[in-house]
């Protein structure tokens, strides 16, 4: 019996509910899909590359070098596919870049890290006791970047931006994390006169004990008393320019003294401005799970929103 082949245009005129059937569901799987598929800013992809980052304030660069660098260098070296180590040494601390072979696993890469770290906590000041791991990956990268600006007082504005704004689009669906960037807070920020600490014979360590000893707000502890429990605070925070200024140094003198003192921002490392125009930028990055598009789009109707309430427009 000789069968009969059909070609496709025939077969499609003699079954036209079954071709019709097949084109449909294969539309709708791809309508499901579309909606359902995250769209992703960066296609998925582990960097071989890891950073470490031990905070190491009240030390010259120098100083830093030597105590953090050259151990943590010393330390890191030996991790199995390294390929390449460098150290970045500040008044803030030491941030250690790490590159790895390409095929190595990251995850096991992080782990022998980690177990590196704990023996590197022997070696390392005591002051030094933390250390920031940070895997970077291309989903982790930031997905939108937004400047803002005024014209009217740039730090109320930035204010109202890290206090109000902030915490709104932090709450959206998606949103991972946002970082603030273009502005330092004000802080009281004290001068030392050197000749002055020089002639009354005060000591730049005793100085810098003072102020952190005077300024505590810790718990202590517990107390009983007649079957009941209480808990004990010492509280001795610092509530202005003026009660620093008034702290006793060992030798009768205070702080005045020796110092003065100003509410102000830390000297501008970096500026951002756009067209000439100072802006404070606010970088999205989202979950790694999230829809890109739909996360941005998100942030961008909650930012309309709270832009234009009676806060913002004065």
């Amino acid at each position: 019996m000789k069968r009969r082949r059909f070609s496709l245009p025939e077969f499609a005129m003699k079954h036209p509910v079954t071709i019709a059937m097949i084109v449909l569901s294969t539309v709708s799987f791809g309508l499901i899909s579309l909606q359902r598929t995250p769209t992703e800013f960066m296609p998925p992809m582990d960097l071989p590359f890891l950073g470490a980052f031990v905070p190491y304030v009240n030390a010259t660069p120098a100083q830093v070098e030597k105590e953090i660098a050259i151990p943590a260098e010393g330390e890191f070296q030996t991790l199995p596919g390294l390929a390449h180590i460098s150290t970045n040494s500040s008044r803030d601390g030491c941030f250690i870049s790490m590159e790895f072979e390409w095929g190595v696993d990251m995850t096991e890469a992080l782990a022998d890290v980690r177990d590196r770290i704990e023996r590197l906590r022997l070696l390392l000041p005591k002051s030094a006791d933390r250390i920031f791991v940070r895997h970077f990956k291309l989903e982790t990268f930031p997905v939108m970047m937004l400047g803002l600006s005024n014209t009217g007082d740039y730090d109320r504005f930035v204010d109202l931006v890290d206090r109000d704004l902030l915490p709104k689009l932090q709450r959206i669906d998606g949103v991972a994390d946002i970082e603030l960037m273009g502005w330092e807070p004000k802080s009281i920020m004290v001068d030392i006169d050197q000749q002055s600490m020089i002639a009354h014979g005060v000591s730049l360590y005793e100085f810098i004990v003072t102020l952190s000893a005077a300024n505590v707000d810790m718990g202590a502890g517990q107390l009983y008393d007649a079957g009941k429990k209480h808990y004990v605070r010492v509280e001795g925070k610092m509530q202005g320019i003026g009660d620093y200024a008034n702290l006793r140094l060992s030798n009768g003198l205070h702080v005045k003294d020796v110092a003065t003192g100003s509410m102000r921002a830390r000297e501008e490392e970096e500026r951002h401005s756009i067209d000439g125009k100072r802006q404070v930028f606010l970088m999205v990055t989202k979950d790694s799970e999230a829809n890109a598009t739909g996360t941005c789009a998100g942030v961008m109707k909650e930012l309309d929103k709270v832009l234009a309430s009676a806060k913002f427009a004065q």
